[in-house]
């Protein structure tokens, strides 16, 4: 038969015969941290007769065997299926539990009870892989479905997952935000966090902290600490002259306005201490209209590439206070490249870009700048009934491929 997998494994070598799974199936591991996998293993056999699992022995066979071993690429596992069982091998629980997960689309394409013998040796090319999800523009998906498309995303070995949050979390100390909206609350985060956890996803917080905040500048408490106080009013001489300024309102974060940090750090007090991730994604990308308004007088003296990056720093130092490293978009870093050497090296630069024909290979400068950076394709579906998929393949594959070549360290969609 012709085995197909998804995503495609390093190494497929298909073998002669078939193991026959046992009415009495027993799944050998070989410590008690896969003893989840092995439940799991367990119900994707299906066997009708008594079934258990037990530590692995030497001289007693096992229907299957889970094993953490070394020589094993990080992230990669060994899968073989011969007439005599199954073994999974990995260095990790989790690379252990992406042979589980292999095993699982091998299964689908099996006969009941007679499993394919086959060889299978897989790594991945990118050690985190992730799927960004917009809950800020659109119908809040409840609880329920976010661990179903967790569990989803799950059986296709994505191990990150961050939520984007405007303002659909509900804040005890500023409760206006967020009202009718059907915010997450902390105990949805916390509960999501615990189930991607157990699927080995790593849930990343993600809270728009720049530009991207009319969803709560534009409260009438909050409206002072806009960029243009809420009321579409500029400083800049040219600002006139910017078109696109009478589409944004309460757009952008000033910060040149007293109380702007505390403000934030309200904000990520109830926020950020939810996730177990070290990681946080403050945004901050599309800033379109800093320096026009408030901080205009500040981006005059100090440049608005060294007002932004002041800004990035900042929210470096903030997040440091919850034990997190800080990820950030990087569209607006690139108008200044001056300065990314100045970016500190436990910041990791988002590269993003959601046209078929973008230069990829930009990417590489982050690399030069000794950064980590993820690549950042797109699915294209945003303001369409059904996604551009001519765009968003080649977009994804243009990017995957250049974060593969340069040394990436993620790949977020």
């Amino acid at each position: 038969m012709s085995l197909a997998f998804l995503p495609e494994p390093q190494r497929v070598k298909e073998l002669n015969g078939a193991f026959r799974v046992p009415r009495r199936t027993t799944i050998g591991i070989s410590d008690e941290r896969l003893y989840p996998l092995a439940g799991e293993v367990l119900s994707l056999l299906d066997a009708s007769g008594a079934s258990e699992a037990a530590i692995c022995v030497p001289g007693v066979q096992d229907t299957a065997s889970l094993r953490i071993v070394k020589g094993v690429r990080d992230g990669g596992y060994r899968l073989l299926v011969k007439q005599e069982g199954i073994v999974i091998e990995a260095a990790t629980v989790r690379a252990a539990s992406y042979g589980v997960q292999t095993l699982k689309q091998l299964l689908r394409q099996s006969k009941r009870g007679v499993v394919p013998a086959v060889s299978i040796e897989d790594w991945p090319d990118l050690a985190n892989r992730g799927i960004y999800y917009d809950i800020s523009r659109g119908r809040v998906p409840r609880f329920e479905q976010l661990v179903c498309m967790a569990d989803c995303l799950a059986d296709y070995k994505i191990n990150q997952l961050q939520l984007y949050v405007e303002h659909t979390f509900r804040f005890r100390r500023h409760p206006a935000i967020g009202k009718g909206a059907s915010p997450l609350t902390a105990e949805d985060v916390l509960n999501l966090d615990d189930f991607c956890g157990h699927r080995h996803i790593e849930l990343v917080p993600s809270f728009a902290s720049f530009g991207h905040m009319a969803n709560i500048l534009g409260l009438p408490q909050c409206r002072e600490m806009a960029e243009d106080w809420g009321v579409n009013k500029y400083l800049a001489p040219d600002a006139k002259g910017l078109p696109y300024l009478k589409k944004l309102r309460a757009w952008t974060l000033s910060p040149a306005r007293p109380g702007t940090y505390d403000f934030l750090e309200s904000l990520y007090d109830e926020f950020v201490p939810l996730f177990r991730s070290r990681q946080f994604n403050v945004c901050c990308d599309e800033t379109w209209d800093l320096g026009l308004g408030q901080s205009y007088p500040l981006c005059r003296k100090k440049g608005k590439g060294r007002v932004y990056l002041d800004h990035i720093l900042r929210l470096r130092n903030l997040a440091a206070k919850y034990g997190k490293t800080i990820m950030f978009w990087g569209d607006i870093i690139r108008r200044h490249p001056e300065l990314v050497a100045q970016i500190p090296d436990d910041v990791t630069v988002l590269d993003w870009n959601y046209d078929a024909h973008h230069a990829f290979g930009s990417i590489r400068d982050f690399k030069r700048a000794g950064l980590p950076f993820y690549a950042c394709p797109g699915t294209s579906s945003w303001c369409a009934i059904f996604p551009r998929l001519h765009e968003a393949e080649a977009n994804i594959a243009g990017f995957a491929a250049a974060g593969k070549r340069n040394g990436a360290a993620g790949l977020l969609t």
